[in-house]
């Protein structure tokens, strides 16, 4: 385990005065730049970071530069830094503080507060080489992927891959791989067989509890026939509502129309008095309180023709009011025996309601029903672990078989070339797990060996296979990261050692806006597939969902670092 904790950098290149404090970062990182001297994020200094951790653990960088020009040329300030990280050190994880001074000429590193002991810088790196578990060569390819240099394994005329799997299954290597791979072994073929035994025990279980629910006799009630009632009186409040709705609509109708007749007849009483007294005088041609004869007799004979039209006109409208409103006293009357029979009906199912309601309570809170529950409970529970199990027993036998083929490769006896076979079958297997994973069941990735020192990627989706070449270039990237990743995981296996950054450099640059928002679901997969991981992209001009961000400052010619809120 490699767990980089802190870097505080000095005169790298740029970088100034800056220190990372990586604790609780996991998840996925933005590194963005921002460059005040030519105002833009290139040149701000962004892809020095991962280079300066290289520097600070190897004493060596990825782009071959050397040591003496490893300094800022505008401050003439040289190359020093602190990095702080946790390293498992006789099965114990114990914290590493490595530490270089290049202006005075100063290395050294302590584990736990206590230094190294050895005076010799080169037997001193060696020796720190040993405590990390992997070397400069194989760091920097689990470490850093930029998409500016072809990944490990992306393309077959890379002779650099067989050098790369010789180093690693090195005849000195190879023994404490070895080694490792014994105790291993061992271990897992005793958590299996104790694994199996539970398997057992869970399947012998499950019978047992299947013997019991059918020793266990109860007085079953029906819940379909409470449940039938329940809806049918749901729909007949539903009905009946929808019944009162109406009712109370034509009753309202009904009533508006008596409240106009009345008024009407109202009116036509009034009027019909007036009428009486103007046919009096018409009659009697004089006025009957004066007695004096009547001068306007034809006013008064239009005004009673008038009012006569007017009393016929308001009776004609109250008998047409009167037909209609017999229409609708009908309806009404019908709309009053439908909610009358349905208040009957739906007194009658509540009653029932709740009498089956009290018959399933008393059988619920019965003890047999209760025990047979429990057993219900505990039967689908011995299922459930024995899915676990069998899940988990694949796992096991899977890291047996591994462990076993490593065992017999990496053996006194084992040829390089048996283990070279080894280390592909080992990443293939790594491979096509988190490829399945990550990009579905119906896509495969495999390496196969091209000639004597060169692999070659074999891209398969739907039954249709690709090579590495003809793909996308979004493909091609995010097949770049499981590459990476998968290296990461095969050597995990090997050696037990792995790396808690991932750098990914321009991992979106000259892809579409399709291609970006599937890596960006990659690495959220791979974020929440492997928590204890940080994923730092460096970026130029684009953004991406993430966790936390790195902001990089360039002014002055000198950059500093620092996490944004």
């Amino acid at each position: 385990m490699i767990k980089i904790k802190k870097l505080i950098v000095d005169g790298f290149w740029l970088l100034s005065n800056s220190e990372i404090d990586f604790t609780n970062k996991e998840g996925l990182i933005n590194l963005v730049g921002r460059n005040l001297d030519s105002f833009q994020s290139n040149g701000s200094g962004k892809s020095t970071i991962p280079n300066a951790i290289c520097q600070a653990l190897y004493n060596k960088n990825m782009i071959g530069k050397p040591n003496k020009e490893i300094y800022n040329k505008s401050t003439n300030t040289k190359f020093s830094c602190i990095c702080v990280l946790d390293v498992m050190v006789d099965n114990e994880v114990k914290e590493i503080r490595v530490e270089r001074d290049y202006s005075k000429n100063f290395f050294e590193y302590y584990i736990e507060d206590i230094p190294s002991g050895y005076t010799n810088k080169v037997e001193k790196q060696k020796q720190l080489d040993s405590i990390l578990g992997l070397s400069f060569n194989t760091f920097e390819k689990l470490f850093f992927l930029s998409a500016s240099r072809s990944s490990l394994f992306s393309q077959a005329d890379d002779s650099s891959q067989g050098k790369f799997i010789r180093e690693l299954l090195s005849l000195e290597f190879i023994t404490d791989i070895n080694k490792r791979a014994d105790l291993e072994l061992k271990s897992l073929k005793l958590e299996l067989e104790m694994k199996l035994k539970e398997q057992d025990n869970l399947i012998k279980q499950t019978q047992f509890l299947k013997e019991q629910l059918n020793l266990v006799k109860v007085s079953s009630f029906d819940t379909a026939e409470l449940n039938i009632k329940i809806e049918n009186l749901e729909e007949i409040q539903y009905n009946k509502g929808i019944k009162e709705k109406e009712f109370k609509a034509f009753d309202k109708e009904v009533k508006d129309t008596e409240k106009e007749i009345n008024t009407l007849t109202s009116n036509i009483e009034f009027l019909k008095q007036q009428q009486t007294e103007s046919t009096k005088v018409l009659n009697l041609k004089i006025c009957y309180t004066c007695k004096q004869p009547i001068s306007n007799l034809d006013d008064l004979e239009n005004e009673a023709k008038s009012t006569q039209d007017k009393i016929t006109e308001l009776a004609t409208k109250r008998k047409a009011l009167k037909d209609n409103n017999l229409g609708k006293y009908k309806i009404l009357k019908g709309l009053q025996t439908s909610v009358e029979e349905i208040t009957k009906k739906e007194i009658l199912l509540e009653s029932d309601i709740k009498r089956l309601k009290i018959l399933r309570e008393q059988g619920e809170n019965s003890d047999k029903v209760s025990l047979r529950n429990k057993l219900r409970k505990d039967l689908a529970k011995a299922n459930d672990d024995i899915v676990n199990n069998e899940i988990s027993l694949k796992e096991f036998r899977d890291n047996v078989y591994i462990y076993e083929l490593v065992k017999v490769c990496s053996g006194t006896k084992g040829f390089i070339k048996e283990r070279i076979n080894m280390f592909i079958e080992l990443f293939n297997g790594t491979l096509d797990r988190i490829s399945s994973k990550a990009l579905g069941n119906e896509i495969n990735v495999w390496i196969e060996k091209s000639d004597k020192d060169s692999f070659e990627l074999v891209y398969k989706e739907n039954g249709i296979i690709q090579r590495y070449q003809d793909l996308s270039s979004g493909t091609k990237r995010r097949v770049d990261i499981l590459l990476c990743l998968s290296l990461n995981l095969a050597i995990k296996t090997l050696t037990g050692v792995e790396i808690n950054l991932l750098f990914l450099d321009e991992v979106l640059s000259n892809i579409d806006e399709e291609g970006k928002e599937e890596i960006g679901k990659l690495l959220r997969f791979i974020t929440k597939e492997f928590k204890d991981k940080s994923i730092i992209t460096v970026l130029h001009g684009e953004t991406i969902e993430n966790d936390f961000t790195l902001l990089v400052t360039r002014e002055d010619n000198q950059s500093t670092i620092k996490w944004e809120n």
